[in-house]
This record gives structure tokens, sequence and C-alpha cells, in this order.
């Protein structure tokens, strides 16, 4: 009985502990707020998984009311990737309720930087309302959970 105990115990010690973490990134300038949030399972391939969201508010007169506040959920963010030493993530989002075509896109891409112990890098933001397009790009940093 003692050695079933011992075996069973070192069994479950050697199980890597599945626990979630996240990142969030954030940059205010006077064009825009942005601020993604995100959480993900510490593991090998690791998906988004809920509470994920990100966060736009455009401050150009330009862009109409209805996408100065965009808000994506995790079913409008198609690409993402976060190894050791990048962090990176695709929103995609089209609004078919209005009465013309629009589209906003948001590309973070950033490093792993050692001295500060965040990610780094630069953030773009496109909005195409009909033949009207709007780019934004700048830095951000990111924390990791």
């Amino acid at each position: 009985m003692k050695k079933i105990l011992f075996t069973s115990l070192i069994a479950l010690s050697s199980i890597s502990a599945f626990a979630t973490g996240g990142f969030y990134c954030v940059t205010e300038t006077n064009e825009l707020v942005l601020e993604v949030s995100a959480t993900t399972p510490r593991s090998f391939g690791a998906v988004l998984i809920e509470p994920t969201a990100i966060k736009l508010v455009q401050k150009n007169s330009a862009i109409p009311a209805e996408l100065k506040s965009v808000d994506f959920s995790i079913k409008e963010i198609p690409q993402y990737w976060n190894s050791n030493d990048e962090l990176k993530v695709l929103a995609y989002k089209e609004n078919f309720d209005l009465d013309y075509n629009n589209v906003v896109t948001v590309m973070m891409e950033t490093k792993y930087d050692e001295v500060s112990g965040k990610y780094v890098g630069n953030y773009t933001v496109k909005t195409d309302v009909n033949d009207n397009k709007f780019e934004i790009s700048g830095p951000i940093t990111c924390d990791q959970e």
C-alpha cells in the first residue's frame, strides 16, 4: 500500500500545472487610446481565452462617430502569437450595420525587452471608411502576468 501511495504521489508531482496568465498592453496619444487585455493558458500553442478584449478609441474628427470607439471581442482576433521573445496580435472588425463600408484593423508587434521585463514594440491601426483610409502607428508596451 505504501508503494502505491508513494508511486501515486510521484506521478502526480510530475504533471505540469496549467495555470493561466495573460498580457496587458496600453498606449495613449493625442490620436487614440488602445488597450489590449488578454488571458492565455501557460502552455505551448496557447490560445486566447475569455476574458480577452481590445478597446480602441480614435480621436480623429474625420472618422465617423460609430467607429471612434471600437471594442474587439475574442472572435475578432484572428491571429495571435506569444512566444518567449515575441508577442503579436491582429484584430479585424467589419461593421455591416452601418450605411457605408468600414473595416477597423489593429496590428501589434512587440519583442521582449530583458532590461524592462516587458514586451516593447509598435502598433498600427487602420480604419477604412468607404474610400477613405486612416492609419495611425506608434509605440506600445505590454506587461505579462
